[in-house]
């Protein structure tokens, strides 16, 4: 068997680097394997030489974000210093080099240009010497994070109706597990369906002497320091640390405006992305019009009287908007 050094001195007529990435845990690595197979067997079938020195990958890495990606890095830097010309970087499909279609076509332009490298789509037969390639790669590609994302919020929805909580914790509620009532499984571990909210007594006192304070005139500032001086618990803690302040007026307006203290729900106010230069979440606010309306009258904490005159007030002042 030819050593990777040896593979590089027989110079032949089309040479390839392989790049593979999956962005799961144990099922990626199985993913990674089924991908360099798949280009391996392509690469024989057109009479391709596969370089074994200029194979990487990313494993548990996304492909919605750059960043991290330290297999592709490496090719990246191998291609800067190698004196071999590689003809082709053989990819299963485009979704593997990159979800985030502009990065995509970012990267086959730039090494195309400063190395001469470029790419195939082994499954979409995708070849980026062809002209049309910005077409193909846009039709071919595998970047379907909108509709990924909306059957995300399809599903999630689901579960809000079902009476599932599908958001982080807010304060005055705990999450409570659901089981499975019935154990199809015949184990002695039960099957959780999911978490539903339930009101924190001590919290939600709190959270009624926050509305009325402001409803009575104290602006947000005031109650968070009221709160401070007393030494009010929040986020469930089981006493305050007096070196630094726990309440402040951003998280006293949140709760001021957030509906779900009257037993309304609602979800997707906002949406996040990935930065793809970053890797950062970026969150922006959506329009009234996508958010998502649920009735959870169990959940109620304040009265419908005392809401408005908070969200009256909260008007007047300028600030009634999305928590």
């Amino acid at each position: 068997m030819k050593n990777a050094t040896q593979e590089e001195n027989a110079n032949p007529q089309v040479r390839c680097a392989i790049y593979a990435r999956s962005a799961t845990g144990a099922a990626g690595s199985i993913a990674i394997e089924n991908q360099i197979r798949s280009c391996r067997e392509f690469a024989e079938s057109k009479g391709w030489q596969v370089m074994n020195s200029l194979i990487h990958v990313d494993a548990q890495v996304s492909g919605l974000t750059n960043a991290g990606r330290n297999g592709l890095a490496i090719l990246e830097a191998a291609f800067s210093s190698s004196p071999h010309p590689i003809d082709y970087v053989l990819i299963e499909q485009p979704s593997r080099l990159s979800r985030n279609l502009s990065d995509l076509l970012a990267i086959v332009e730039d090494w195309r240009l400063r190395f001469g490298v470029d790419f195939y789509f082994v499954v979409s037969k995708v070849d980026t010497r062809d002209d049309a390639v910005r077409a193909m790669i846009t039709m071919s590609a595998d970047c379907q994070v909108p509709h990924l994302s909306s059957k995300v919020r399809r599903g999630m929805q689901g579960r809000v109706l079902q009476g599932f909580s599908v958001g982080g914790r807010r304060f005055g509620y705990r999450s409570v597990e659901v089981v499975d009532a019935v154990n199809v499984t015949g184990t002695s571990r039960q099957r959780i369906l999911g978490y539903r909210l339930q009101v924190i007594e001590s919290e939600a006192t709190t959270v009624g002497r926050i509305f009325n304070f402001f409803a009575d005139g104290l602006s947000t500032s005031q109650i968070a320091a009221k709160l401070n001086d007393e030494l009010v618990p929040r986020d469930g803690e089981s006493r305050m640390c007096v070196d630094r302040t726990h309440w402040n007026p951003a998280g006293v307006k949140r709760i001021l405006l957030n509906p779900l203290y009257v037993g309304k729900l609602v979800w997707n106010r906002t949406s996040q992305k990935i930065d793809s230069a970053t890797g950062k979440t970026v969150t922006t606010n959506n329009e009234p019009g996508k958010w998502f309306h649920a009735d959870s009258p169990g959940l109620r904490i304040v009265s419908d009287e005392l809401w408005s005159r908070v969200q009256n007030r909260m008007a007047d002042a300028g600030q009634s908007h999305a928590a």
